[in-house]
Parts: structure tokens; C-alpha cells; sequence
């Protein structure tokens, strides 16, 4: 395996623990405060959507070759598939701690997010794959 490829997938390792920590940690006695809106938008959903953002990115360019052997022309597909799970477990895992609560709007913007973010990683691949080629 190339060096590129063991950063990417120690990145993209990295970024799930911070999904993970994000979506379970207490931050009530913090001073850290979303209970505001922007745009008619609460904070805690902009905040959900920018945390999701990155998982197609970084999932496609960490595992590109695995989805490619694994899901075939349905590839992002499989990228798209693999993100609303990532998304639907960080909400379900939240009903079982004390500290937080699951909403649907924020498994919403989850959504939003990874539907978005794989969008995009297929116009990425699409017209701009040779920019890069053969790195990943």
C-alpha cells in the first residue's frame, strides 16, 4: 500500500473518532451554546451538516479501490449507503447515553450532508479523475 493511501485512511480514521466523539460527548457544562439560528437554520443542524460533509470525501479517496472491487458500477452507490449508516448509527447511539438525544432533523441534515458530499465526489471523479491519476 502507498503512502498516500495509509494517510488518507489514518485521516479518514481520524475523522470517524471525531464523528463519534462529536455525535456522543456531553457538552453541557460547557460554555458552548447552539441554541441559536442562522438563516431560520438552528446551529446544531448547520453543525451536523458540516460534520458529515467530509465523510464522502474522505471515505472515497481513503477506500476508493475497495468500493470500486466491492460495489462494482454501483460504487457510490455503496459510498452513498456506507455514509447514511455511519449517520443512522451516530443518531441511534445517541438515544442510549444520558447526555444526548436523537432528533430527526438532525438524522436529516446527516443525510443532507452525505447525499450532498457523495454528489459531489461523483462530480469529482467524473471530470476531474485524471487530474491525480493513479495516486489513489
Amino acid at each position: 500500500m502507498n503512502k498516500i493511501k495509509i494517510i488518507f485512511r489514518t485521516l479518514f480514521i481520524v475523522y470517524l473518532a471525531l464523528v463519534f466523539f462529536l455525535s456522543l460527548y456531553s457538552f453541557s457544562g460547557t460554555s458552548i451554546d447552539l441554541n441559536y439560528s442562522l438563516f431560520g437554520i438552528g446551529a446544531d443542524k448547520i453543525i451536523h451538516f458540516l460534520m458529515f460533509l467530509p465523510f464522502p470525501f474522505s471515505a472515497w479517496f481513503a477506500f476508493r479501490s475497495v468500493y470500486i472491487s466491492v460495489g462494482g458500477k454501483f460504487q457510490k452507490i455503496l459510498l452513498l449507503l456506507s455514509g447514511l449508516a455511519l449517520a443512522t448509527i451516530t443518531e441511534l447511539l445517541q438515544k442510549t447515553t444520558t447526555c444526548r438525544y436523537s432528533d430527526f432533523y438532525d438524522l436529516l441534515a446527516n443525510y443532507l450532508a452525505i447525499i450532498l458530499g457523495t454528489l459531489m465526489v461523483c462530480l469529482i471523479d467524473k471530470y476531474a479523475k485524471d487530474v491525480w491519476p493513479g495516486r489513489l
